[in-house]
This record gives structure tokens, sequence and C-alpha cells, in this order.
């Protein structure tokens, strides 16, 4: 029920607005403009991508288990959460205490722990000097990079003090029970790190949770690491080429067009992308970036019109908003100025310190 709990959470928040699915997408981290406005306009951006190798048939699984206890009712394409459901997610959940920052870190997170667990194993080793050892990871990637680091003598010393000092704040940074998770995915001269099944099995917790720990443990090592990273040399090595709020690649090369001036009729036809294709990338481009301008798409008339519409009906329901608008009035409008609306909605959040 523990991993149930939080989709029902998550559910909540895009209760008669979307399908099931999107949370789903959220999860799983698709790189589409949709899956990137959703989270943000919900306010779920922190969960974005921190499970990305969820199969849809695992997710389909909990979500039917939800069904069949009565926490969940379909109705057409929507899914509503029962009265009981509403009860559950006002108690103290598992995960209230997990810090996520997905949007930032999904796709850095797992790149930094892999290399973090080979540095920890390949020190280990060397300490003691064992020059022959099978590496926790074969990724090529991974290894350069901690080959790399161990070159610079000044950052790994002969004993492992500056590596051991880093990890002794971060370990800080959590309780005991997660230190000790954590401590057991290690794998050194000494020990042999476990698998995420095996962790599982040894707190009585199923994978998901277990992951999901890691997962979180991590997003918050590296928010301390960027926050502080004089203190933490040898981690921010790992961390110096991040990217962490990237375009995915077609929309920036959408975005490259715009700004030699090409319309999206024109970018459509260079690229052999449908019109549709380049108006999804336009609006990821206005969820992820501020500065862009969208007044060549959507006049401040038609943005006034449809920013009253989403108000008077406190919905974020495409079809909802359309009926309420002129005829002339697009879906691509409609989906650019709620991109827009999310955006600035999210970095006043986060200003404020309002954001998960």
């Amino acid at each position: 029920m523990l991993f149930e709990r939080l989709i029902l959470y998550l559910l909540s928040y895009i209760e008669d607005q979307r399908t099931t699915s999107s949370i789903y997408h959220i999860l799983k981290g698709k790189k589409s403009a949709q899956t990137i406005q959703d989270s943000q306009l919900f306010r779920l951006s922190p969960y974005l991508g921190i499970l990305p190798k969820l199969s849809k048939d695992e997710f389909d699984y909990y979500i039917d288990r939800l069904i069949s206890k009565g926490l969940l009712l379909n109705s057409g394409e929507l899914t509503y959460l029962t009265e009981e459901a509403h009860k559950i997610n006002k108690e103290e959940q598992w995960f209230s205490n997990l810090y996520f920052n997905g949007e930032k870190y999904s796709q850095i997170a797992l790149p930094f722990y892999r290399k973090l667990q080979l540095l920890v194993q390949s020190t280990s080793h060397l300490i003691k000097g064992h020059n022959n050892f099978l590496p926790v990871s074969d990724n090529d990637e991974v290894q350069r990079d901690v080959k790399n680091v161990l070159k610079e003598s000044e950052l790994i010393s002969s004993n492992g003090e500056g590596l051991y000092q880093e990890l002794h704040q971060l370990f800080q940074l959590v309780d005991e029970k997660r230190a000790n998770l954590m401590m057991m995915s290690f794998t050194g001269a000494d020990q042999v790190g476990l698998s995420l099944n095996q962790i599982a099995s040894e707190f009585n917790q199923p994978d998901r949770v277990v992951q999901l720990h890691i997962i979180s443990t991590v997003h918050l090592w590296i928010e301390y690491i960027l926050k502080d990273h004089n203190h933490f040399p040898v981690c921010y090595k790992f961390l110096m080429n991040r990217n962490e709020t990237s375009l995915t690649h077609s929309a920036q090369m959408t975005y490259e067009k715009i700004d030699q001036g090409y319309t999206v009729e024109q970018i459509a036809y260079i690229r052999h992308l449908k019109r549709s294709t380049i108006e999804d990338h336009i609006v990821e481009i206005a969820t992820k970036d501020q500065a862009f301008k969208i007044d060549e798409y959507v006049s401040q008339r038609v943005y006034s019109l449809i920013e009253d519409a989403i108000n008077r009906l406190t919905t974020k329901r495409l079809k909802l908003i359309k009926e309420q608008l002129p005829e002339d009035v697009t879906y691509f409008q409609i989906r650019l100025t709620l991109a827009r609306l999310g955006a600035e909605r999210h970095k006043q959040e986060v200003q404020d310190g309002q954001s998960f």
C-alpha cells in the first residue's frame, strides 16, 4: 500500500483534469511538452522523472488495485478519488519527509550516484593496494569521469580522507535509517554493496519504496553539493558540467530556428515535421524559458481571454476552456497560455519557498 499511497497523493492533484496516464508520464519523465507542462501546471515538477524505468504495466497494476479497494472510481476517461481516498491523503504520508527535485535533478541524479558508487569502490581498493577489481559500473562515461577524479591527487589523498569527509557530511543530512540504507548500496574493498531487492528485504519494504528513498537522498545530496560546492570538491566534479533543465534535443533545434526568424510553418517544412510537433516544441520552450516571448503566437487580447476563462472555470482541461472562447482561439494558444501561467506561478513559488 506504500507505493499506492504516493500514486493516490499525486492523482489528487490532477483529479477530473487529466487521465491517470499523465501521472505515469510525470513519474517516468516523458520528454514531451504536455508532460513537462502538466508537471508545472499541477505543481508536480518535484516528481518529474523520479522513476524513469517504471513500466506502464506496473503502474496500471497499482491503479487497478486502488480501484478494487474502492479508492478510485472511473468515469469515462477520467478517474476520481473516493471520499476514503481523500481521507487517506489527509493522513501523514510515509514520503512526506522525502526531498525530490525531479525537474532539476532527474537527468543527473542516477549518473551522479553511479559515479559516486564507483569512486567509493575504487578509492577503497586503491587504499588497500588492490589494482584489480570488478567495477560496480561498466558504463564508459561513469568509468571515465571516475578515472579523471582519481588522477587529481589533491582531491583523493592516499588514505581517501577528502572523500571520507565529504561522504560523512552527506550522510549526516539524513536520518540513521536512510543513512544505513544508502551505506548498504555502496561497495568497498571489504563490503559488497547490496542490490535494490536485497536492501528492500533487509528493511522489509517494497522495492519501489526503497528506490524512492535512495532517489530522494541523492536529490538532497546534489542540492547541498551545489549550494556549497567548495566544501564538496570531489563530489562536485561529477556535477560541474550538468544540464539540469535542458530542452529536449528536438525542441532545442526548433528554438534555434525561431531565433533565426523562421515561422512555425517554415520550421515544420525545413525539419520535415508536422506543424503540431513544432507547436509542441514552442509550448515546451515557453514552459522552460520565461524569457521566451509568446506574443507572436498569442496576442495580449487572446491571452487575457484565455486567462479569464481559466480563472472562471478553475480548470486546466483544454476542451472545457476552448468551449468558453471564440472559435478562432486555438488549442495551441490555450496550451501556450497555460504554459506561461504555470511557469510564472512556478517561479513565484520557488521564490517564496513554497515549492515542494
